[in-house]
């Protein structure tokens, strides 16, 4: 199952390689819809986003947006699954704060709180990385 923002700019090219995509619009509306999804498709899960800097796969979500909390009990870090399919994109230096965090942090916490089998990755792709994709199918 893979999943995108409605502002990606490369949603088209993404549907050739992974016809039944979910696109992030609103973030709480969509998370509700999202999360049923993942209770009836125990498959992998990989969020993209868009990046003009070199690609890097997600390996932790923070339990932060913008300059508060996601949520006030939840745990500071959560690990990312890192596909090993993916190796030649390499891992973020530091975790993001902005929407792609959101969506990271509540998809792995609903994942653990359900004990979900779901393996959960996230890379931001830039455009000339698209092939690396292709692995996937």
């Amino acid at each position: 199952m893979v999943y995108t923002f409605r502002a990606y700019p490369h949603i088209e090219k993404l549907k050739e390689i992974f016809p039944d995509v979910f696109i992030f619009g609103n973030l709480k509306e969509d998370m509700k819809e999202f999360e049923q999804l993942l209770i009836k498709n125990q498959d992998g899960i990989l969020g993209i986003a868009n990046t003009k800097n070199q690609s890097r796969i997600e390996a932790v979500a923070v339990n932060k947006f913008n300059k508060g909390k996601l949520d006030k009990y939840g745990i500071d870090e959560i690990r990312l699954y890192i596909d090993p399919r993916l190796k030649r994109i390499k891992l973020a230096k530091r975790p993001t704060s902005t929407f792609c965090n959101w969506t990271m942090y509540k998809i792995q916490s609903f994942i653990d709180s359900q004990h979900l089998s779901n393996n959960f990755s996230f890379v931001h792709l830039n455009s000339r990385d698209f092939n690396e994709l292709k692995l996937l199918t």
